[in-house]
């Protein structure tokens, strides 16, 4: 059984899992709630909900599939759209400002990607080396209209499980 059966089987009662899109893990490491983040733009949600991952670096891997709608050419950020739905994946607080190093860049904009590929490789080590913080943010900027958007709790999390879904 994997892990997103495991999560919706309570009490030995099986759940229906949800129907609706599913957004994925872009990356190993720990889910903390985006709310947590040293960002503020993220932290309060100017941009949208989401969650967070403190990463162990490695790639960081489209959410869901959909078209690459927006590449940072430092690779510190992407969007992807799925249809009505929309997802960034941003790596890092302020690491534009590493003007790319330590993001290799695996995709181009206007590429069709598939959840779990790999847009952009991220030495997490020599982001922590330069001084800044390589958490993920995984933010929706546009939803499903009508259904409600429900996340996953914190804890271990890795490329390609689910975190952000709707119902």
């Amino acid at each position: 059984m994997g892990l997103f059966d495991r999560m919706f089987k309570g009490a030995g009662k099986a759940q229906k899992a949800p129907e609706g899109p599913r957004v994925l893990s872009p990356a190993d490491g720990e889910l903390v709630a985006i709310e947590s983040v040293a960002d503020p733009v993220f932290a309060e949600k100017t941009m949208g909900d989401g969650v967070a991952i403190v990463p162990v670096g490695g790639p960081l891997a489209a959410p869901v599939d959909g078209t690459l709608s927006a590449l940072f050419p430092t690779g510190h950020a992407f969007g992807v759209e799925a249809g009505d739905l929309s997802v960034m994946v941003h790596g890092g607080i302020d690491t534009v400002d590493l003007e790319g190093a330590g993001f290799e860049v695996a995709a181009a904009q206007g590429d069709a990607v598939t959840a779990g590929q790999t847009v952009v490789t991220v030495d997490a080590d020599a982001v922590r080396a330069a001084g800044y913080d390589p958490t993920v943010m995984v933010v929706v900027l546009e939803a499903p209209a009508g259904m409600t958007m429900r996340k996953r709790g914190p804890g271990p999390v890795k490329v390609g499980e689910p975190v952000i879904w709707f119902e």
